[in-house]
């Protein structure tokens, strides 16, 4: 089932509870030496030493299990407008989203450290930005997916917005327009994809704009000026009147 409200991830207490067990494990260890320090007599000394080692690492093992266990904060959040790492602050809008990677590290087939890069743009190139996946509620492997399903649904909706449909049509006819086709077929064109002919018309004119615009006598065509000869015949263009940069 696709989800599709905020999620938020937190820590997965499992984590915690594997560190308190060893804590256990490794504080029972130490007192076990301590106790045998009575029976080894002036020997003893070593014994002790190695004791209150355990002890003090049990004790650190126990205090990070017990934070990890106990704490219930938000790390990652997936919301309806970006990915928020809480821990440092990071956020990226799914419409920056340009791919992500996975890498991941085991030892003895146990999973150490799973990482999540996600590319965004910078400047002329991109970047990526680096998520801790690791020992939390949900799995690496299903946060990357619930991330990759986000941002190329975002980017796919960006690009099918009237914004960005106005803009490819703006650019598709300015490319006409210099490639040499007359106004009025470039205006046809926009007719035919299905546009009324006075929006269709004002489009073109839009993107002629500022441009100089020149007329076929013959074939009464209009181009830019910088087309050179008439399509259609071959013959000379002459600037109109009143267009080019003055008139922008």
């Amino acid at each position: 089932m696709a989800e599709h409200g905020d999620i938020d991830i937190r820590y997965n207490g499992t984590g915690g509870i594997i560190h308190l067990v060893i804590a256990l494990l490794i504080v029972g260890f130490g007192i076990f030496f301590i106790s045998q320090v009575s029976l080894m007599g002036p020997g003893g000394n070593g014994f002790a030493a190695v004791g209150f080692i355990s002890i003090l690492v049990g004790l650190g093992f126990g205090l990070y299990g017990g934070i990890r266990f106990f704490d219930r904060g938000i790390k990652i959040s997936l919301t309806k407008t970006g990915l928020k790492d809480h821990r440092t602050g990071v956020f990226l809008k799914w419409t920056d989203y340009r791919g992500l990677r996975l890498n991941v590290t085991t030892e003895n087939d146990n999973l150490t450290a799973a990482t999540m890069y996600v590319k965004v743009p910078q400047g002329d190139g991109e970047r990526e930005a680096e998520f801790d996946v690791h020992s939390l509620d949900r799995g690496h492997e299903d946060i990357a997916q619930l991330v990759q399903k986000r941002g190329i649904a975002a980017v796919e909706a960006e690009a099918h917005s009237p914004e960005a449909v106005f803009a490819s049509i703006m650019a598709d006819v300015a490319a006409d327009l210099a490639a040499g086709i007359p106004l009025s077929f470039a205006a046809n064109k926009l007719v035919k994809r299905g546009m009324e002919p006075a929006t269709a018309a004002e489009m073109v004119g839009a993107a002629a704009r500022g441009e100089n615009v020149a007329r076929c006598e013959k074939c009464k065509l209009e181009y830019l000026a910088s087309v050179g000869a008439c399509s259609g015949c071959g013959g000379e263009l002459s600037r109109v009147a009143g267009t080019g940069a003055e008139t922008a």
